[in-house]
């Protein structure tokens, strides 16, 4: 497969995920998906295939990402994409996509500013990144849970029980992350979009 991907396969999908085309940048995102998912499953380098493109992978999945905003079906597989990426590819990952994500956050388009909130939940998914992820959504999402997009709220009421389900003490006595309890309060207080998100923090 390597010998195919990287003359071909790798452009090609490279392209359909900046393309701002949703069919292509679908059918992008669920090849490149489904390839990771099975280098996992049997147990291969996952990182092996994608460091020596994530320059150039990580900006085109944050655009699939925009390109294809899905509340009913967050984070959808451009996200995948992004989770296992942060998982398999260590620092690199974040290094590249974060000061991007804050471009997106000043963004007067919401599909930019959900991919930020969404695309903070998919990089705690990277070793030891789950609790300065934690703390930044805790810092930002008061503002992004009064966002007037619903799918911003929405986005990061499902940052929320992510980066809270990666951290299983973070509810304990001592939390180490306040910003993100004060947070899931105000989602449990706030509209219906994100109560259920707020609750579902809580009890992570």
């Amino acid at each position: 497969m390597q010998d195919y991907l990287a003359p071909a396969l790798r452009p090609i999908c490279l392209a359909a995920l900046r393309s701002g085309s949703q069919a292509r940048a679908r059918q992008a995102a669920h090849f490149w998906a489904c390839l990771m998912e099975q280098e996992e499953e049997e147990g291969g380098e996952v990182g092996m295939q994608c460091l020596p493109v994530l320059p150039e992978l990580v900006p085109a999945v944050l655009a699939a990402m925009a390109c294809l905003a899905e509340p009913e079906d967050c984070p959808g597989r451009a996200g995948d994409c992004l989770t296992l990426l942060a998982r398999h590819c260590g620092p690199a990952v974040p290094y590249v996509a974060l000061p991007l994500l804050s471009e997106y956050l000043r963004s007067g388009d919401w599909r930019q500013r959900y991919t930020c909130v969404v695309g903070l939940g998919c990089l705690g998914s990277g070793p030891d990144l789950a609790p300065a992820l934690a703390l930044h959504l805790g810092e930002l999402g008061q503002a992004l849970l009064a966002d007037p997009s619903a799918a911003v709220r929405q986005g990061t009421g499902w940052a929320l029980v992510q980066l809270s389900s990666l951290l299983p003490l973070l509810w304990g006595e001592d939390p180490p992350c306040l910003p993100l309890l004060s947070l899931a309060s105000q989602a449990l207080t706030g509209a219906a979009d994100t109560a259920e998100s707020g609750c579902r923090a809580l009890t992570a």
